[in-house]
């Protein structure tokens, strides 16, 4: 069951994911390993990290605004001298997130990404 701010956030939602023939429904069916799905409020956020076992990672941005924010190892933290880079993405954009970046994420807006991480050998 999706909650309520999510269904009045984004009509539709449920009968996009119904819909046999909608290229959502089929991109997140048989999610692999490595991949995620996020769904957050506006406001939501994720602290200064860097994605488990050393992975890049793709984010697709589906729903809603995200504001990202990169400090270059060691660099890492939001106190650091150096400004973090910074990228704003919307819907149906998609973010490549590179392992040696530690970053934060806040959601400008009710969101719903997916992520796939890999590691690259």
């Amino acid at each position: 069951m999706l909650p309520d701010w999510l269904s009045q956030a984004f009509p539709g939602w449920r009968q996009t994911l119904a819909d046999p023939q909608d290229q959502t429904r089929r991109a997140l069916q048989d999610l692999p390993s490595f991949c995620y799905m996020f769904v957050g409020p506006q406001g939501s956020f994720t602290e200064t990290h860097t994605d488990d076992h050393t992975t890049h990672g793709w984010l697709w941005q589906i729903e809603g605004r995200k504001k990202f924010e990169f400090w270059k190892l060691p660099e890492m933290f939001p106190c650091s001298r150096h400004a973090p880079m910074e990228c704003i993405i919307g819907p149906n954009e998609i973010l490549y997130v590179p392992w040696k970046y530690a970053h934060q994420v806040t959601a400008l807006e009710a969101s719903v990404s997916v992520q796939w991480r890999y590691i690259c050998a």
